[in-house]
C-alpha cells in the first residue's frame, strides 16, 4: 500500500483556515508605564475580505511565519488570491514544513 504524505514525516504541522480574513496595519507606540504599549489596527486601502483564508501552524501549535507571510502576499495578486489555488499552495507548503520539522 503507498504511504499517505502525511505518514512520511514526524511533524504535526498542519492548515487551518480562518472564516474571515482581511489585511490590516499594526500600529504601537509604546506607553508612559514601563512595559506597556498601545495599538490600534487599521484596514488598509482596498482591502477586501477573505473568506476560508489558510494558516499554516507548526508542530508546536504556533503560524509559520515565512509561509504565512508568502500567502497574504498573494493576495496582492488578482490572478493567484483564488482561494482554492492558495488552499492548495497552503497545503503544499504544509508538507515542506513537515520535511524542515522532520529533517531537524
Amino acid at each position: 500500500m503507498k504511504p499517505y504524505l502525511k505518514d512520511l514525516f514526524d511533524s504535526n504541522a498542519k492548515v487551518i483556515y480562518l472564516r474571515r480574513f482581511r489585511l490590516q496595519n499594526a500600529n504601537w507606540s509604546k506607553t508612559s508605564q514601563a512595559n506597556d504599549y498601545d495599538y490600534t489596527f487599521s484596514s488598509l486601502a482596498n482591502s477586501d475580505y477573505h473568506f476560508r483564508m489558510p494558516v499554516i501552524i507548526q508542530s508546536d501549535g504556533l503560524p509559520w511565519k515565512i509561509g504565512n507571510l508568502y500567502l497574504m502576499g498573494q493576495l496582492d495578486t488578482p490572478a493567484l488570491s483564488n482561494m482554492k489555488t492558495l488552499s492548495a499552495r497552503a497545503i503544499h507548503l504544509k508538507y515542506y514544513l513537515q520535511y524542515l520539522e522532520h529533517s531537524n
